[in-house]
């Protein structure tokens, strides 16, 4: 930090995470060193309800840069979380496949179903019951990172979008 400090010229308040990569630990470790923010790799909407600490980003880079992508992104409102869990990105051989629970704030209304994705491999099974989602896998997330993204229309010609990324050392 102090060569960073020493080079910029003053202390930065944001973090990014190398490859979106972080755990419970090393979240800690960001917020003891006086961050204000970290930022992940997965895509998403902030908002009052996201972790400033593991905040989402869309990617915007030569994979990732037509202006269909940018009208969608522009025009994503965030899925409001409660809570998620677990709550580490950090997939551990003990919990793999993990199961993946998604507490919905209640004060969003939904009024189409929420779908969601992954890009590992196999199959994954989702269940909605009023505000909780369950994502369950029939196989364990491989070595790297694997993205969850949840959808649903949110009636201004975009989606409601939340997406998480885990990691498995």
């Amino acid at each position: 930090m102090q060569i960073i400090t020493e080079k910029v010229g003053k202390k930065p308040s944001l973090f990014a995470y190398p490859y979106g990569e972080a755990n419970t630990e090393i979240i800690k470790k960001i917020k003891e060193l006086g961050f204000e923010a970290g930022f992940s790799q997965h895509s998403g909407v902030f908002n009052d309800t996201s972790n400033p600490f593991y905040a989402p980003r869309f990617s915007i880079n030569e994979r990732y840069a037509t202006e269909k992508r940018l009208k969608l992104i522009l025009n994503a409102t965030a899925l409001p979380i409660k809570s998620i869990s677990p709550s580490n990105p950090e997939v551990t051989a003990d919990a793999n496949p993990p199961i993946i629970t998604v507490k919905l704030d209640d004060t969003d209304t939904h009024t189409h179903p929420i779908s969601c994705f992954y890009n590992g491999d196999g199959k994954m099974t989702v269940t909605q019951e009023k505000s909780t989602i369950t994502m369950s896998f029939n196989q364990p997330f491989a070595v790297g990172r694997t993205r969850i993204n949840c959808t649903t229309p949110n009636g201004k010609g975009g989606y409601k979008w939340f997406g998480a990324q885990y990691v498995r050392y």
